[in-house]
């Protein structure tokens, strides 16, 4: 059975537990069996056949990696593409030989890793080291400016070495143009390709491809500009938001938003600490207890839980995001769950509360394959004990 796919044909595959073929490709690396003269770096090596296949895994002999692993044996010297001129190699079936003095090879153990990486991504469909370093060009041929020199001289220097000349698809020229740009050098106007209508979708691509933020960065960029200059407070937690574990839920805040961008840093989170004593000092300013009835269950419920977990992250959210002193000043108009979606887009948390019908009953209308503990609202009729005795029910 012989698979092809992109430029590389896949002649291996294994069996999943579902029955159906994974897909995989190899490289030869030699392996490292023995080292019989430490003083003058001496090894006996073997040829070997490295096996990649479609769902990351890596199979070399009788061993298996991730991704990770593979670079951790690289690393140690345990697997590799250049061997010493004092070591040996030996062949299964024809031999030990000695290496040759001025032995070249066509790539190191970077790219051992950049080829393996790419191989990867082209079993999975997606753009590999070229591809990017493709989409790059095209971007600063539309807009010849430092950024995106350097987004090409990123993506240029993520190709293994030996791939590298033919990027372009260029047999004449092969990375020379590409070469100018990055060293500084002048490009003649001729490489210009891009057709204006293209040019667009190409920014975009590239946007998405060179985006490094991490996901609560990106988490954080989103929710930003979905909220706008609306003075809303989209949720409150200890910590990282996209690692929530109970994921508490109201009808709409009953006190005004105050700076909630202040409290949300994209590196680490939501600091409540802060954000709790700037929440009460406002109240007793106005004249007003430091908790509300409300806010005063919630943080019984969170001392509880963090009394017996103390990593748990704990958010607490609303259907809707506008404040209201009361639940009947919400005009109709306001009532759009935007940013509670987004929130239940991007979160996993393992167990939900929700507390009065409103937000039960909206919870119980989107269908979500998430244990959710429905509790009457935090407003009235609860006691500490009758708080903590919700961890009886999770």
């Amino acid at each position: 059975m012989t698979f092809r796919k992109g430029n590389l044909n896949y002649g291996i595959y294994k069996k999943a537990e579902d029955g159906t073929f994974i897909i995989g490709t190899t490289l030869p690396v030699f392996v490292l069996l023995e080292i019989y003269d430490p003083d003058e770096a001496g090894c006996l090596y073997s040829l070997e056949t490295l096996s990649i296949y479609q769902d990351g895994t890596i199979r070399c002999g009788y061993q298996h990696f991730n991704l990770q692993q593979l670079k951790q044996e690289i690393q140690e010297g345990k697997i590799t593409v250049q061997i010493a001129e004092s070591s040996k190699l030996e062949i299964e079936s024809l031999g030990e030989f000695g290496i040759y003095p001025s032995l070249s090879y066509y790539k190191n153990n970077d790219d051992l890793i950049k080829e393996v990486i790419d191989i990867i991504d082209e079993l999975n469909d997606r753009p590999d080291s070229s591809a990017r370093c493709q989409i790059a060009w095209e971007n600063y041929l539309t807009h010849p400016c430092a950024e995106n020199i350097e987004y090409l001289r990123i993506a240029y220097e993520a190709i293994p070495t030996h791939h590298r000349k033919y990027v372009l698809g260029d047999m004449d020229q092969h990375d020379i143009p590409i070469r100018k740009v990055i060293y500084q050098e002048p490009l003649p106007l001729r490489y210009s390709i891009v057709q204006p209508e293209f040019q667009p979708a190409i920014q975009q691509f590239s946007k998405e491809i060179f985006d490094t933020s991490t996901p609560l960065e990106k988490f954080y960029k989103e929710l930003k500009n979905l909220a706008g200059n609306q003075n809303i407070r989209p949720f409150v937690c200890n910590g990282n938001p996209l690692k929530t574990d109970i994921l508490i839920i109201g009808f709409n805040p009953a006190t005004q938003a105050d700076e909630f961008w202040k409290y949300f840093a994209p590196a680490t989170g939501f600091n409540k600490n802060d954000w709790l004593q700037a929440y009460q000092q406002d109240r007793i300013d106005a004249g007003k207890p430091a908790l509300s009835n409300t806010r005063r269950v919630i943080e019984w419920i969170n001392d509880a839980l963090l009394s017996i977990h103390l990593n748990l992250v704990i958010m607490e959210t609303n259907i809707y995001a506008l404040p209201t002193r009361k639940k009947t000043d919400l005009t109709q108009s306001d009532q759009d769950t935007f940013i509670f979606d987004f929130l239940i887009q991007h979160l996993q948390p393992k167990v939900m509360i929700t507390h009065g019908v409103d937000a039960e009953r909206h919870i119980k209308s989107i269908n979500l394959n998430t244990p959710v503990l429905a509790q009457k609202h935090f407003a009235i009729g609860w006691s500490r004990n009758k708080a903590q005795e919700i961890l009886t029910f999770l």
